[in-house]
């Protein structure tokens, strides 16, 4: 993903607010990034991408019908598919080149959108922080180099 020409994240409903959060912490770092909660904005995008470009499906089920669609579409263009899903064995997963796993376990405090969003978060965090140290180079110390005056003040 570091190396990408483009990247797209692809989700809808809860999911999609997940997406946005991956779009803008990619984009804080140099990633040229969409998001694509709307399936019809979606399929025309994923359409355009081709090899150097990275698809990214979001989906907590990972059966949700857009967003395999959307992600579908990437991945017959040449696109590499990433999956991010509670569902190793989803139709989503099945789709992907690469699936990450999402584990929410709904509590007193937290039902199963919120644990979900949560678990989704994590895993967009890790990415993010994995692309960083990719596309990042740390910077070298400058050298200061002495300098003379040729003229007086």
């Amino acid at each position: 993903m570091a190396t990408a020409t483009r990247v797209h994240v692809y989700a809808v409903s809860g999911s999609g607010v997940m997406a946005r959060e991956l779009e803008l912490r990619l984009s804080r770092i140099g990633v040229a990034c969409w998001t694509y909660a709307d399936v019809h904005d979606g399929l025309v995008a994923a359409a355009q991408l081709s090899a150097p470009d990275v698809a990214i499906a979001i989906s907590y089920s990972g059966e949700t019908d857009e967003t395999l669609d959307m992600l579908a579409i990437a991945r017959d263009h040449g696109a590499g598919t990433v999956a991010i899903t509670a569902g190793p064995r989803s139709r989503l997963a099945k789709l992907a080149d690469h699936v990450l796993v999402t584990v929410a376990e709904e509590t007193t405090f937290q039902d199963g959108p919120l644990a979900s969003r949560h678990s989704e978060l994590a895993v967009v965090e890790m990415l993010y922080l994995a692309v960083g140290q990719r596309a990042v180079r740390p910077r070298r110390p400058e050298r200061r180099t002495r300098t003379t005056r040729t003229h007086p003040r």
